[in-house]
């Protein structure tokens, strides 16, 4: 009947939360890979269907236009200053 996620209980989600913070930190600096550009995260969240960790940040010279990406793209594309 499709993909089915797995239902986690409360500690568990905290516990995906916990890790991916420890990953990479509130208010942590983000370089892009390829564009260099800078930005800044301000919170990590769970995606309601997938239940992955995902990480929202904002460019550092725009702080009111926020962007969600999932927690392994952020670690894959971005260098963590």
């Amino acid at each position: 009947k499709g993909n089915t996620v797995k239902r986690l209980t409360p500690d568990e989600l905290v516990e995906r939360m916990l890790d991916a913070d420890r990953r990479i930190p509130l208010l942590s600096a983000l370089r892009h890979g390829k564009s260099g550009d800078m930005y800044r995260v301000y919170a990590i969240a769970l995606d309601e269907a997938t239940l992955e960790p995902v990480v929202i940040y904002a460019p550092e010279n725009r702080p009111d236009i926020r962007f969600a990406r999932p927690l392994c793209e952020v670690l894959a594309k971005f260098v963590l200053l």
